[in-house]
């Protein structure tokens, strides 16, 4: 079976920041996820940032599995682009959890 080039090869992870989003009389709350990556020369920069909501109403026992679905969507994104590691995803969902419980 052949392999799709994968158009970002060689990106590698730099960076990221997770900054609230405030909402004015929303019924969810936002975290915006800003990731720094470095291309190889002659490439383009991979543009990788998201948004995260969760409900207001939702009870604090189901952010975990919020967060997890989240990770596990930007880890699909990432693979489908480049074959680099994905080891920095678990400081992004540790740094995403800490942001849900305090806000």
């Amino acid at each position: 079976m052949t392999s799709a080039h994968k158009v970002y090869e060689g990106t590698t992870y730099v960076s990221h920041k997770v900054t609230p989003v405030p909402l004015r009389h929303s019924p969810t709350k936002r975290w915006h996820v800003a990731i720094t990556t470095i291309a190889p020369e002659g490439m383009t920069n991979l543009p990788v940032t998201a948004d995260f909501d969760i409900p207001v109403t939702l009870p604090k026992r189901s952010y975990e599995k919020n967060v997890d679905s989240f990770i596990a969507g930007m880890k699909s994104a990432w693979e489908r682009r480049t074959s680099t590691s994905t080891d920095w995803l678990a400081d992004i969902k540790s740094d995403l959890m800490k942001a849900v419980n305090a806000g």
